[in-house]
């Protein structure tokens, strides 16, 4: 069993290596996603509910480096690589608008690429109400699930039954063989939030802000052979997203939170909060209440109808 296992192993490391952006940089598809990666970023950082003026340079100088680079190799008509471009720009001009003086170097950068796009669209994150973000909490399926946001601005606090009660609604999550291996942590107490988060490393500009922090692992007990050591992630998977749809439903404002971090880090983790070892760490999500106004990334999304392939 244990060679099998190795077998396994072997097998996810070959492929993760070859062909995701670790050791080569070498198809349209991995630069694409590390202009994807760059730009969301930036996104990110001009949606802080403090927004730090001269925020991620040496990410935003990354980020035109690689577009002028994709420039050279593939087609710019892609929607991502446009949509990159159109955040270098509103970037620049969100400084102009505060009188903010960029490096002089840097706008060189940003003038370099700017100038070779004639058809440049200016991208503008999107500004909401508290009153508007919910309006659409009780609509039909597709209006509801387009509403739904990833909020990186929290303030106030929010009541432990709404979280109950998101759980409760998405437990009829469906998982491999009806095992039901999801776990929900719930941390209310703010200085162990202030310590999961010092681990998670992906929360900077708005962690300090999250109300209750809720730690999805799966228990693998139930778990039989080599062959299903990525089910874990697939039922968590499925359970964070039923559980948003739920929390928003609920009116409760959350933000998933990756955990890919390192076996160290991983026991740190198990020191904030008790966790059995037989739970792995799935994701976590930050919620809380809604200021009267904020600010949400554009995210673009791919048309749906990139995404599908049709086998006959």
């Amino acid at each position: 069993m244990i060679k099998k296992h190795d077998s396994y192993s072997n097998y996810d490391k070959e492929l993760f290596l070859e062909h995701s952006n670790v050791l080569h940089q070498d198809t349209q598809l991995k630069y694409v996603g590390r202009i994807v990666q760059l730009y969301h970023i930036i996104e990110k950082g001009l949606t802080m509910p403090e927004m730090r003026l001269g925020f991620g340079q040496p990410k935003l100088i990354n980020l035109i480096d690689k577009c002028l680079a994709y420039q050279k190799k593939y087609d710019t008509n892609n929607i991502q690589y446009q949509h990159a471009v159109g955040v270098i720009a509103e970037y620049q001009k969100v400084h102009e608008e505060h009188q903010y003086p960029l490096d002089e170097n840097l706008l060189k950068k940003i003038k370099s690429i700017l100038e070779k796009e004639s058809d440049l669209k200016i991208t503008k994150q999107l500004i909401k109400t508290k009153a508007n973000y919910f309006e659409h909490q009780l609509a039909a399926f597709d209006t509801f699930s387009n509403s739904r946001h990833s909020i990186r601005n929290f303030s106030g606090t929010i009541k432990s039954e709404q979280i109950e009660e998101a759980i409760r609604l998405a437990q009829n999550t469906p998982t491999a063989c009806n095992r039901q291996p999801i776990r929900v942590h719930i941390i209310e107490n703010k200085e162990l939030i202030a310590e999961a988060f010092k681990i998670q490393n992906g929360n900077r500009g708005f962690g300090h802000l999250v109300d209750k922090l809720l730690v999805i692992t799966a228990d693998i007990s139930s778990y039989q052979d080599s062959e299903e050591r990525n089910l874990p992630y697939v039922d968590g998977g499925m359970y964070t997203m039923n559980l948003l749809y739920a929390l928003h439903f609920n009116k409760v404002a959350a933000i998933p939170l990756n955990w890919c971090r390192t076996k160290e880090e991983d026991l740190k983790m198990r020191k904030v909060i008790s966790i059995p070892k037989s739970e792995i760490i799935i994701v976590f999500v930050g919620c809380g209440n809604l200021p009267d106004d904020f600010k949400l990334a554009v995210s673009k999304r791919y048309d749906y109808k990139d995404i599908f392939t049709k086998h006959n």
